[in-house]
């Protein structure tokens, strides 16, 4: 090698991952043992703050008909985002239709979705059955991280 040259090498700062800047592990749960027939009902929510974003990893959901409804009609939970950056989504939608005592539906999903700032994921369940009575249970799972 002619003229000795030596060169140089500028180290780069590592580039952490999502996950290793102050990450908050976020569970929202929603349960009601006994909900009798109603109409289409907020019945959780979580925003993402300011200068956070997150990744919802987890949705679970259950409905169960713990005594029998009389007429026909359904029982529903809705899941759903609202972006910041508008229009609102409804992602996923459980419904029975079942009358009899015990008839449910039960649901377990990883979505893998990333949040920003300021979106809404909320919960709803409806009841449209003449009488009878539902148990419901519901969350998201989430992790919150530095935008």
């Amino acid at each position: 090698m002619q003229g000795g040259s030596n060169p140089q090498f500028t180290p780069v700062p590592p580039i952490y991952p999502w996950y290793d800047r102050n990450p908050l592990d976020v569970s929202i749960n929603w349960t009601l043992n006994g909900a009798i027939p109603h109409v289409n009902t907020l019945r959780a929510s979580y925003t993402v703050p300011a200068n956070r974003s997150a990744f919802l990893t987890g949705i679970n959901g259950e409905m169960r008909r713990i005594t029998p409804a009389t007429g026909t009609g359904y029982h529903r939970m809705q899941y759903k985002i609202d972006p910041v950056a508008g229009g609102l989504r409804a992602f996923l939608q459980l419904t029975g239709r079942g009358e009899a005592e015990d008839d449910g539906v039960f649901l377990m999903l990883s979505p893998q979705m990333i949040l920003v700032a300021g979106d809404t994921v909320t919960i709803y369940s409806t009841d449209t059955s003449p009488d009878g009575v539902v148990a419901y249970e519901a969350s998201f799972v989430i992790s919150e991280f530095d935008a």
